[in-house]
């Protein structure tokens, strides 16, 4: 028996062996080569010239204007549409769960989830037309007796625009996971509770909100880790203006690195995105977790 769970265990790494190498070099080996380069000055076209300056580079970035404009932006950018997307994909995975019928269920799940399957350049293209001050938002509008809306002319028309077709992107990610959650939910809880004469608000919130928590995680700190480094949507649809109030992190490390061409200022762009990301998930781990057990 033992050699059969042996075996079985050295047939797991090895099936595991494909996957972690493309970790490593998509994902660990440019944080490794970004965090020292972050600590040292140089530009791409004197790639030979390099100082180490310590610190310098992160504290030109925290007194520069657009660095904290486009931080502000990235920010609020990810707590808008996580706030919008959570309780509509909880809300669509609900109402989809009531559905007795399998096939109805699951066809309607399929319609759903195509925007996710979309290529982001494909989203912005559409949504770019359908927000076009002629486009057919602002005829929606105008038949409705409002008047038409230039989204792309002022900054706080532009982030609605782009969170309008990040949101519209993005949440049936969080959908389909909640949807599969639920239908796997264990239905004796639910059982007692309409015995003792609990509402169908009150088993919501004191059942099926605790036993998704592990599923609101995750869906929280996989779409945040993607918001926080969100660039083509954006860069698309607004080419991160007007002037630069809608320009992401990911879109200004960019700009760093192969338009100004300063690769160390970039470095310590893209340290300070893996940091935030960091503390964020630590924090959403801690509420998660940490908290429920104490």
């Amino acid at each position: 028996m033992r050699t059969v769970t042996t075996r079985r265990q050295i047939r797991l790494a090895v099936m595991l062996v494909p996957a972690t190498l493309f970790i490593l070099v998509l994902l660990v080996v440019p944080i490794l080569v970004a965090i020292p380069e972050s600590f040292r000055a140089w530009n791409l076209l004197r790639p030979e010239d390099r100082t180490f300056v310590g610190l310098a580079n992160f504290g030109a970035l925290l007194v520069d204007t657009t660095f904290l404009r486009s931080l502000r932006f990235t920010l609020l950018f990810v707590f808008v549409t996580l706030a919008v997307e959570i309780p509509m994909g909880l809300g669509a995975a609900l109402a989809f769960s009531s559905i007795r019928n399998s096939m109805v269920r699951g066809l309607g799940a399929t319609v759903l989830f195509v925007p996710y399957m979309i290529a982001p350049l494909t989203t912005a293209l559409i949504w770019k037309l359908l927000l076009t001050f002629n486009g057919f938002i602002n005829a929606l509008l105008s038949g409705i007796g409002l008047s038409p809306v230039a989204w792309f002319a002022s900054p706080e028309w532009a982030f609605v625009a782009v969170a309008i077709a990040e949101i519209w992107r993005s949440y049936p990610f969080g959908f389909l996971l909640f949807l599969a959650a639920i239908t796997a939910l264990p239905e004796e809880p639910y059982e007692a509770a309409v015995v003792d004469g609990a509402t169908r608000l009150q088993a919501f919130r004191l059942i099926t909100l605790p036993l998704l928590r592990p599923t609101l995680t995750i869906v929280l700190i996989y779409q945040m880790v993607l918001k926080l480094r969100v660039f083509d949507l954006v860069y698309l649809m607004t080419a991160g203006g007007p002037v630069d109030y809608t320009t992401p992190l990911g879109l200004l490390v960019y700009r760093y690195y192969f338009r100004y061409r300063e690769a160390g200022i970039g470095s310590a762009g893209a340290v300070i995105v893996l940091l935030i990301s960091i503390l964020i998930t630590i924090v959403i781990i801690r509420k998660t977790f940490v908290e429920q057990q104490t």
